[in-house]
């Protein structure tokens, strides 16, 4: 390895600003929470929250209308590009009908009366409406990722115009997951922005750059489109693992603070164990600029990495920070990764986000 020891010197002396990240409490402990007015559901009290739903993910929340306060739930989605998302809501406990409806952000129906509303960008299929049952089951398929709202309530609210509450001691279940196609690292890419983060790249101001190392515009990586898909080329080398004497034995990894050395391990480990503990064998650092997001974000992203040549790809999660700019090159990744995709120090390489939760490995 070319060790980025200086960067790491320098981080230890500089204070970087971290942004909080606060996630919303469930419905039974937000007295503080007020209403949101939505057009798509009239005179409604909305409690809005944000489900994020990774490719090839699910995502899961247990919920009640327990303060009586609201009668909609709206959970804010960005379905991923390609292959259904299934969206089931089932009630678990109270007597009441679950009922979901679906709109784009600008209020376009999706789901609207138990039935799928053509759209030109989300086509639905109900399979269940959830009147007379205890569940509504449906899915959405976007050819492009769409942010969409789906709405949790009941039929007895939508009956009533959006006047009525359902029983305090209501109570269900919301799942979303979605089938990815079968397909190569592009149904994984979505970009080199994502949530106002950059793939970092040449000609890009960093501020976390400019404070650790006195450099204020990225000077490596150059975008480069394919297949009208935009990642960033540069050249990579390794971290962590026992066999990185670059980094104190005890040297921590500034974004996940994990020991470096400790990462990766054992050297050559089985499939077995490289499947059973992922996080530790496909991990990366790249000269991450923390702002707007702060390194808890970067903790939660994920990162496709390309092989140009054999089109085999990864995805790794930010781990640390760095190289140093005097290697040249834009990331460093584990060995187990470089080992995926068939690389050596100073080999190339495409880098782009895939969305959080994106499981870490192979690309499939």
């Amino acid at each position: 390895m070319d060790s980025h020891a200086l960067a790491r010197a320098v981080r230890s002396l500089v204070f970087l600003p971290l942004v909080a990240c606060i996630a919303e409490a469930p419905e039974g402990n937000e007295w503080a929470a007020s209403a949101i007015s939505d057009p798509a559901v009239g005179p409604a009290a909305v409690w809005a929250q944000t489900a994020r739903l990774g490719r090839c993910g699910t995502w899961s929340l247990n919920e009640n209308y327990s303060t009586g306060r609201f009668n909609v739930h709206r959970y804010q989605v960005e379905l991923p590009a390609g292959g259904p998302v299934e969206v089931r809501f089932a009630r678990t406990a109270a007597s009441w009908e679950p009922a979901v409806l679906v709109r784009d952000t600008a209020g376009a129906q999706i789901v609207a009366d138990g039935t799928a509303v053509e759209h030109p960008a989300v086509t639905a299929t109900v399979a269940a409406s959830g009147r007379g049952s205890d569940r509504a089951v449906l899915t959405l398929e976007a050819a492009a990722p769409t942010t969409v709202y789906v709405y949790a309530t009941g039929w007895s609210v939508i009956d009533g115009g959006f006047r009525t509450y359902l029983p305090r001691t209501s109570r269900y279940s919301i799942s979303l997951a979605h089938e990815c196609p079968a397909g190569n690292w592009r149904t994984a890419h979505v970009g080199l922005d994502l949530d106002g983060s950059l793939i970092p790249r040449a000609g890009i101001a960093n501020g976390t750059l400019r404070r650790t190392l006195g450099v204020r515009t990225e000077p490596y990586g150059t975008v480069v489109t394919v297949d009208d898909l935009e990642l960033v080329q540069g050249s990579i080398s390794w971290f962590g693992g026992p066999s990185d004497y670059g980094v104190g034995a005890y040297e921590t990894t500034a974004i996940s603070g994990e020991r470096a050395r400790a990462l990766n391990s054992p050297m050559n480990a089985s499939a077995e164990t490289i499947a059973s503990r992922p996080e530790d064998f496909y991990y990366a650092a790249m000269r991450f600029d923390y702002s707007p997001n702060g390194t808890r974000w970067w903790k939660n992203a994920r990162l496709l990495v390309v092989n140009p040549a054999t089109q085999d790809a990864i995805v790794v999660r930010p781990a640390d920070w760095g190289p140093n700019t005097y290697t040249r090159r834009i990331i460093d990744l584990s060995p187990q990764s470089l080992e995926d995709l068939g690389l050596t120090t100073d080999d190339e390489v495409w880098v782009a986000f895939a969305l959080p939760d994106t499981p870490l490995g192979p690309v499939r």
